[in-house]
């Protein structure tokens, strides 16, 4: 029996700890356990009342009191101070592990309770929609919408009537009634009955149904909708299934829904990326290894250059900082303070973390000394563990699947956590420190200085440009001839791969998309020998810019001569002295995908987008991760719908309106990101539920925030972000050229409907959780 069904006995036992007859007490209560189990409840009873050094804090949500026991100082607030003392009592007056992890657990069920309960409901028209980053659903087949009544069953006794809304060989999504509660953790049996009479078969499965996993539930109040993936059936089931979708693809949809919200994923990645301002870092067991970069980031690497352009970030982040701020739920391990010193040529680089000035008592010498410099920086530390197989998948298409290369997927297996670095310094925050006072010597804080090393640096991949075609492809201006019927067009190259081509026209040409084209190349023929580089067949994929730019794809299937085969080993013997437009070391793109996926796969932010609406930009759409955060569950409060955010209080007030979107009206997406800073106050109403009021602290006096900090405090949970916005360029369409060709030729109206919606993109939000440093400036301590 495992020790969390045995805590009610232990919760019996611990207040019999202190008594002198403990041993006589626990014979009688333990009769019926095993030795082994008497064994491991002494052994959890000894642990639960050894001494423990981890004090309690719970400023960052509550208004405390400090509370000394022993050599160490707690600070907990009034709803937990009888708690703590009952708990003091239990373990005879000491502070013990006991102690602790009943406060903690105290704490984190009373938050727990706050994301659950509703707030003010908000007109569901208001709420931002929400899409998930770095989780492509792995599609390697075609799904069709194919509507057909079924059986479902998670108990054979108990079956309901469902229907199908797509279906694949391996997979389904059914709809059934709303009430119905489903456990997502069990198999769920489907059999369909509602087969049309030429698609009746005498297989097994269509008697016994076929087992599948939930791999996700949609819920609405009228229905709901199961995502599944099929474990059951044999190869007989799979070649059925396959006959149906082949001999009625002209009959039945192919669903484009997963493909959709894939496309809309990698839209918005390409638009976020760019404008990354924290700094993803990650490690293996012999420290960090390799750091994303972007446009707006590089500013925040080079920060930590020394004078010889050597990256000193390693030497800054050491591997004791990381496993404390890994494994201590303490944010005083997550808040890194800086500073650089420069006199007579020379630079001396200082660091600490909030734990360790709280440690050594130089903590106001090293705010009100740092804080004076142009230098002083703030950094939020978030630090993940991972393993490599949560980048092992990247989206593609249908059919078009390409694992990554074994050396990349060995290299992520192989490391261990993701740092996430955000610089959260503010002219606000920076008069705080400045503000403070001591009297100690400063050279006292030699011993946070950061010697300067030339080891290995970490191996920054650039996110923001990197390629996902994986074939080279050159800048190569050579006259090209396009034919399609009757007709003849002369076009110049500008650039070429192996599999397809992008051309320049003088006049945009009527070319029909659904019929091949033919190429010809008369400059390059004479390279060619007595191979012909003429009516080669050829796709026409897209034409922008007023249709003189046009996109071709190379359809090697047509290719009888092997004329293709041709060009490509000609553009590789000459490939020395082409320009490559994204040639990288062998692996690297597919590395930096990786990364990149391991990244977007734990924000602990939340970035948005601004789309135009009539004349006025409104934020209503939320990024995330599968990671939960706490602005994600501020953002839900008040939200009535599954998956919507209630983006717009951000804007709420003509104030609050004018601080988010007003920088906008002139910002350029060449210029940096903006931010400013709000205190949120999470109350409880007399009713039930929770109301939420935003304070900006623009143009507030150090006393007035502290004010405003005691009064939020007094009345109920208090939390501080940091909101940046920027504009962002047009979308390049160019990057998800191919999904959105697989989109038209499949449901042309969501392909122009999400073109749509990706060209009204106009400016990109973040919002960062930052109680814990906003608390740490206003702290009087």
């Amino acid at each position: 029996m495992s020790l969390e069904q045995q805590r009610p006995l232990i919760e019996q036992l611990k207040v019999l700890l202190v008594e002198e007859d403990f041993d006589h007490k626990f014979e009688q209560l333990t009769l019926g356990e095993s030795s082994a189990n008497r064994f491991l409840l002494k052994m959890e009873l000894k642990r639960l009342n050894e001494p423990c050094q981890r004090r309690l804090d719970f400023r960052e949500h509550y208004k405390c009191q400090p509370i000394k026991v022993g050599n160490l100082v707690h600070f907990i607030d009034k709803a937990l101070v009888g708690a703590f003392n009952e708990q003091l009592h239990i373990f005879g007056g000491r502070y013990t592990v006991g102690v602790y992890e009943s406060l903690t657990a105290l704490d984190k069920n009373r938050l727990d309770s706050a994301h659950l309960e509703p707030s003010e409901e908000v007109d569901p028209s208001q709420l931002a929609q929400a899409l998930v980053l770095g989780n492509y659903i792995q599609r390697q087949e075609v799904r069709m919408n194919f509507s057909i009544k079924a059986q479902a069953w998670q108990n054979p006794l108990q079956r309901m009537e469902v229907v199908t809304s797509d279906l694949s060989v391996n997979g389904a999504r059914v709809r059934l009634s709303g009430h119905i509660k489903i456990d997502a953790a069990k198999p769920l049996f489907l059999r369909l009955t509602g087969i049309p009479k030429e698609l009746k078969s005498s297989i097994s499965e269509l008697k016994l149904g076929v087992e599948y996993r939930i791999a996700g539930i949609e819920g609405e109040a009228q229905y709901q909708w199961l995502r599944l993936a099929r474990v059951g059936g044999g190869q007989e089931y799979s070649e059925w299934l396959q006959q149906i979708i082949d001999n009625h693809k002209s009959k039945y949809k192919v669903d484009v829904n997963e493909v959709l919200l894939a496309t809309s994923s990698f839209a918005y990645e390409t638009q976020y990326l760019p404008r990354l301002q924290c700094l993803p870092l990650f490690g293996d067991n012999q420290g960090i290894q390799f750091g994303l970069s972007s446009r707006d980031n590089q500013d925040a690497y080079a920060y930590f250059d020394d004078l010889q352009k050597r990256s000193q970030l390693a030497k800054v982040l050491t591997k004791p900082r990381i496993d404390l701020a890994m494994r201590n739920p303490n944010t005083e391990h997550k808040l890194l303070y800086s500073f650089v010193y420069r006199a007579n040529g020379r630079q001396s680089r200082y660091a600490a973390t909030l734990a360790e000035l709280n440690r050594s008592g130089l903590k106001q010498l090293f705010f009100s000394f740092g804080s004076q410099l142009a230098s002083w920086r703030i950094w939020q530390l978030d630090a993940t563990e991972l393993g490599g197989k949560q980048a092992l998948h990247d989206y593609c298409l249908p059919g078009e699947e390409q694992p990554l290369p074994l050396k990349t997927r060995e290299t992520l297996n192989q490391l261990k956590y993701l740092l996430r670095l955000d610089d959260v310094t503010s002219e606000a925050g920076k008069l705080c420190y400045q503000a403070k006072r001591s009297e100690q010597d400063p050279n006292l804080l030699q011993q946070f200085r950061v010697d300067d090393s030339d080891d290995k640096p970490i191996k920054l991949l650039a996110v923001s440009w990197h390629d996902r075609r994986q074939e080279k492809r050159f800048a190569l201006q050579t006259l090209v001839e396009v034919s399609q019927g009757s007709q003849s067009f002369m076009a110049l190259s500008e650039d070429i791969s192996a599999s397809g081509i992008k051309l320049r026209f003088k006049d945009a040409p009527a070319l029909d998309k659904t019929k091949p084209v033919a190429l010809s190349y008369p400059k390059l023929q004479k390279l060619a020998g007595s191979n012909k580089l003429a009516k080669i067949p050829y796709q026409l994929l897209s034409q922008r810019s007023e249709g003189v730019i046009g996109h071709f794809k190379a359809l090697h299937q047509y290719d009888k001569g092997q004329n293709l085969a041709f060009l490509a080993k000609l553009l590789t013997h000459n490939q020395d002295k082409l320009t490559s437009l994204n040639e990288r070391p062998d692996g690297e793109t597919e590395l930096t995908e990786g990364l990149k996926n391991l990244f977007l796969q734990q924000l602990n932010s939340v970035p948005f987008f601004f789309h135009k609406r009539g004349h006025k930009a409104q934020a209503d759409l939320v990024c995330r991760s599968l990671k939960h955060n706490r602005v994600l569950d501020w953002l839900q409060l008040g939200s009535s719908v599954s998956g919507r955010y209630h983006l717009q209080q951000l804007a709420s007030e003509p104030e609050l309106a004018q601080l988010l979107q007003g920088p906008l009206t002139k910002a350029l997406s060449t210029e940096a990101m903006t931010a400013y800073e709000l205190l949120i106050q999470i109350k409880v109403k007399p009713s039930g539920g929770y109301q939420c009021q935003l304070h900006p602290i623009t143009g507030l006096s150090i006393s007035e925030q502290q004010v405003l900090i005691n009064k939020i405090q007094a009345k109920g949970r208090m939390m501080a972000i940091r909101v940046a916005r920027g504009r962002v360029d047009a979308i390049n369409f160019e990057r998800i050229e191919a999904e959105m060709n697989y989109l038209t030729i499949h449901s042309v109206g969501k392909a122009k409907q999400l073109e749509k919606e990706l060209r009204s993109t106009l400016a990109i939000g973040e919002i960062l959780d930052i109680s814990a440093e906003m608390l740490q400036r206003h702290s009087k301590d």
